[in-house]
């Protein structure tokens, strides 16, 4: 299996693909961008694959090359119960990104994007 092949998997929710590749494939295998298969998960809001995966080990507050963990995606696209099931597995809502953002000011700007002044 090519590492690659996970990240796809996890970001089009194929859930028996991801089961199948973690027999072979590191759960916090990091893409070009640093992205473990948890960071795909919340940016795509599959809630049942984060679970997976955290029950397979993925590293909660893993950061990816711009700083930023699983629980920053979580927030970041308003996947409020995938952020709440990180919280409760232990994520530090404390960390800040490389541009000085925590998890919930990227919530704040995101939920800002598209509204009129």
């Amino acid at each position: 299996w090519m590492s690659g092949g996970i990240h796809s998997a996890v970001r089009h929710g194929r859930t028996a693909e991801v089961e199948a590749l973690l027999v072979s494939v590191d759960v916090d295998d990091k893409d070009a961008h640093g992205n473990a298969p948890l960071h795909i998960a919340c940016q795509n809001g599959h809630m049942d694959l984060a679970r997976l995966l955290l029950a397979r080990g993925a590293t909660v507050d893993l950061r990816n090359s711009a700083g930023n963990t699983p629980l920053h995606y979580a927030f970041g696209f308003t996947y409020v119960e995938l952020a709440e099931l990180l919280r409760e597995m232990g994520a530090d809502d404390c960390i800040l990104n490389e541009a000085g953002e925590s998890c919930y000011t990227i919530f704040k700007e995101e939920q800002l994007k598209g509204r009129a002044d």
